[in-house]
């Protein structure tokens, strides 16, 4: 594995010497002996594009260490800056050959037919793709990088990679597609690799205001995760992976995980103590608001009913109203005192109260006979509905008339009425 490479024309391969001086270099056992960069194999395959004569031969190059074959320099105004002479062609006298068995010799052969045969196949995507030098239309963006590649393989392994991720050619002036002088200077702008990005933190973000940051101010991906269990507040980001801080290619994924609780049914606790009621709710993740509220049908303490209903299907966490049972309802008693005593019976009923109807002497003739004189308790005190409501109306005195011979006519005695 030690010894110098064969050259491609001892095998028996049929190609021009100037190229399979490329090949050595590119083939050299000693990484300091091959191009420094592909810019520089580049401007000796253009030299060796414009024509072979421009180029040393292929033997002085082989077996000169270091050695060099003379090339003409490139014209100022081509794509690619000159890099001048090709040197140190001949890798066989970097170290020393090295004896092994026939079977080592072997195996390095056909990995050098291999290494070979991929050196080739570069140089000439490569010639095919490299325009720029005739007078015809510029590279295509993004075309120069595949033999570039392959090439940049095949001279530095250990970095190709790298380089290969980073070397793509993704602007150029002139554009592509425009018909230039030979000669005619083209500007290549290669990339040197994905942009890396720190991480923002955007937990406690609602998940869409944080998603939109990551997309569009740090062209990150991101993949959304929502947790039904979460008591957090519906839709905030609740975590992120990975963590604020960390350095991620543009385009990478971030997932966010954030809350957004399950469905559940609202449970029916009418007539359930309010801390029954409030316990039921609670079980089913539902956040309880109690309320006080009359009632002349619910006991006094008791749940009367929830906002929404029962059997709705709400967020957990979301809110639910329980109203409480706060007694019979208030009502204000009417003044009723002048007022006839049917007028001041209905009064007291469409307010929600009962009358109790008491009668009481007045002079015969007096303007208070069948009227209001009094009543209890008074207006406008406040009591709850139902309260019973008494009333005093006056009533003129029995009186007694004379009538035929052997009858007499007598009033009725004071009475009390109790009305609904």
């Amino acid at each position: 594995m030690q010894q110098p490479p064969p050259g491609l024309r001892a095998r028996g391969v049929p190609v021009p010497e100037a190229l399979e001086a490329i090949t050595l270099k590119l083939l050299a056992k000693n990484p300091a002996h091959r191009y420094p960069g592909a810019d520089d194999l580049r401007a000796d395959l253009r030299r060796y594009r414009d024509g072979m004569h421009r180029l040393a031969q292929a033997k002085a190059a082989a077996a000169n260490l270091p050695g060099a074959y003379p090339a003409a320099a490139a014209p100022a105004t081509t794509a690619m800056a000159a890099t001048g002479a090709v040197t140190n062609l001949d890798p066989g006298r970097a170290e020393p050959p090295r004896r092994g068995g026939s079977t080592v010799r072997t195996g390095a052969f056909a990995v050098l037919m291999v290494l070979v045969l991929i050196v080739l196949a570069a140089i000439f995507l490569l010639l095919l793709t490299d325009k720029g030098g005739n007078g015809g239309d510029p590279p295509a963006i993004g075309k120069v990088s595949v033999p570039v590649m392959l090439l940049l393989w095949a001279m530095r392994p250990p970095v190709a990679l790298v380089l290969i991720l980073a070397g793509k050619v993704f602007r150029q002036n002139p554009v592509g597609g425009n018909k230039v002088d030979a000669g005619t200077q083209v500007q290549l702008t290669v990339s040197k690799g994905k942009n890396t990005v720190s991480v923002p933190n955007v937990v406690g973000m609602q998940v869409a205001e944080a998603e939109q940051v990551l997309r569009s101010q740090y062209q990150l991906d991101v993949q959304l995760v929502a947790d039904p269990k979460s008591t957090r507040p519906e839709n905030e980001v609740i975590k992120q992976d990975p963590l604020s801080g960390t350095k991620l290619e543009i385009g990478k994924l971030v997932t966010l995980t954030y809350s957004l609780p399950a469905a559940v049914t609202v449970p029916d606790v009418a007539n359930q103590t309010a801390a029954t009621a409030s316990a039921n709710l609670t079980r089913v993740l539902l956040e309880v608001v109690a309320v006080d509220e009359a009632s002349d049908t619910v006991e006094q303490g008791k749940a009367i009913r929830t906002d929404p209903v029962a059997g709705t299907q709400v967020k957990s966490k979301s809110k639910v109203t329980l109203f409480i049972s706060s007694g019979l309802p208030k009502v204000i008693v009417p003044d009723v005192i002048g007022l006839a005593a049917d007028s001041a019976n209905r009064a007291i009923t469409e307010a929600g109260l009962k009358t109790e109807v008491k009668f009481t002497d007045v002079a015969l003739g007096s303007p208070s006979n069948g009227r209001v004189i009094s009543q209890s308790p008074l207006a406008p005190t406040q009591v709850n509905k139902g309260t019973v409501v008494t009333i005093t109306v006056g009533r003129a005195p029995a009186t007694t008339t004379t009538s035929p011979p052997g009858t007499t006519t007598t009033n009725a005695s004071p009475t009390t009425t109790t009305r609904p």
